[in-house]
């Protein structure tokens, strides 16, 4: 079948499923299992099935093994890697991850620069690959608090940090609070990390605020003012209307120590905007379309839309199971822009504005990467450079 958008797409997931499916039809299928150790003695695990040596198909394991092997590289890290399965593959691998391979620029970056030592790749037997030794703590949801630092920053010229919670609860050295006001931000008012935060600012003598859902939860019990955003039962897997809400609240707080009368009207739109916005609703689906096997992206979001990138990227982990990495363009461009290779989805709220043509500017460089770039951009088409849609840029370099 090829594909009526683009002859030359290939989506990875499309790749890797139809593999798999072929691999499990022959029932020949052989174990491979790749592991990633950090310095930390951390190690990662994935395990998937391949043709065996000599089997009629064994070639196709090579392009299949190698492509999970560097997204795996760039999503967990680390500079020790074993492969573990059909010999063939593991030399494969360890040839292009060497100093005159494909891969060089990852044999250089993640062990010289990022790990500082010599990265290696282990070929072994499966049953040789260590066991999975994965650490984990809960990071918060500080996606609000990432909104509220740029809007408070620009519009009311406050500097604006957000907290790091395990100098709260685990290393218990907080820094000095007392001159400074501590807002916690949680849609059910329950993490003990925000509670722990707002408790320690009160004891200090800050003046402290919580904005929550639940105005009888522990988070609103412990700051001095509570901000009651009433959207009511949340009842989404994942949190929807509170996010929005929570950023309304944000942005009314704004307004109000602005003391500019014209910003509390502007918000006054919001309803209307938010109802052009669900009239898009066909045209989303329709973008969305192409997506539906997609198994993995990056979300860009520069500046206000920074959160909003780290948002959209929450929601297809929680309800799509993408595996979705947030950055902002800045960073995307500094290491990370190595995982982009032809048919790998970059998803971006490009909006105008300030960061619009920063943004416009690294466009054509991902573009030649990847050959697919899904945009969403709430413009006015007469303000789109392009001449396409201004929803969703689908084909063809707009520089070439």
């Amino acid at each position: 079948m090829v594909p009526p958008l683009d002859p030359d797409f290939r989506p990875a997931a499309l790749a890797n499923r139809a593999f798999r499916k072929e691999v499990e039809d022959s029932g020949d299928g052989v174990p491979l299992v790749l592991g990633l150790e950090r310095p930390d003695g951390a190690v990662s695990r994935f395990e998937t099935r391949v043709f065996p040596e000599g089997h009629p198909r064994s070639e196709a394991n090579l392009r299949y093994a190698e492509r999970i092997f560097k997204f795996l590289l760039w999503q967990r890290g680390g500079w020790r890697t074993y492969v573990g399965g059909p010999e063939s593959i593991g030399d494969y691998i360890r040839t292009c991850y060497s100093p005159g391979g494909i891969r060089a620029f990852d044999y250089h970056f993640m062990g010289e620069d990022v790990y500082d030592r010599a990265f290696t790749v282990v070929p072994c037997a499966p049953s040789a690959v260590p066991a999975e030794r994965e650490g984990g703590k809960p990071l918060g949801r500080h996606l609000d608090g990432c909104r509220a630092k740029y809007l408070w920053g620009s519009t009311n010229r406050l500097p604006v940090a957000l907290a790091a919670p395990s100098l709260f609860s685990i290393y218990d050295r907080p820094p000095e609070l007392r001159h400074a006001l501590v807002v916690g931000i949680s849609q059910s008012g329950q993490s003990p990390d925000s509670v722990s935060v707002v408790a320690e600012g009160g004891r200090q003598g800050a003046l402290t605020v919580a904005i929550t859902n639940d105005p009888g939860s522990p988070l609103a019990q412990a700051a001095e003012f509570a901000v009651d955003i009433c959207a009511g039962p949340e009842k989404a897997v994942a949190a929807t209307k509170t996010y929005t809400a929570q950023l309304m609240a944000i942005a009314m707080l704004s307004a109000a120590l602005s003391g500019q009368g014209g910003r509390l009207a502007e918000l006054q739109r919001v309803p209307t905007l938010v109802q052009q916005a669900l009239e898009l609703d066909s045209a989303i689906g329709q973008a969305a379309e192409r997506y539906r096997y997609m198994e993995q992206c990056v979300v860009l979001g520069r500046g206000y839309n920074y959160a909003t990138a780290f948002e959209w990227s929450l929601k297809l982990k929680e309800l799509a199971y993408v595996v979705a990495e947030p950055y902002s363009p800045a960073d995307l461009q500094h290491g990370p822009v190595a995982i982009l290779s032809q048919g790998f989805p970059v998803l971006a709220a490009v909006p105008g504005g300030a960061v619009f043509g920063n943004v416009l500017a690294l466009f054509p460089s991902w573009w030649m990467c990847t050959r697919q770039s899904c945009w969403f951009c709430p413009m006015r088409r007469g303000h789109w450079p392009w001449p396409v849609h201004p929803f969703v840029y689908r084909r063809g370099c707009p520089n070439g």
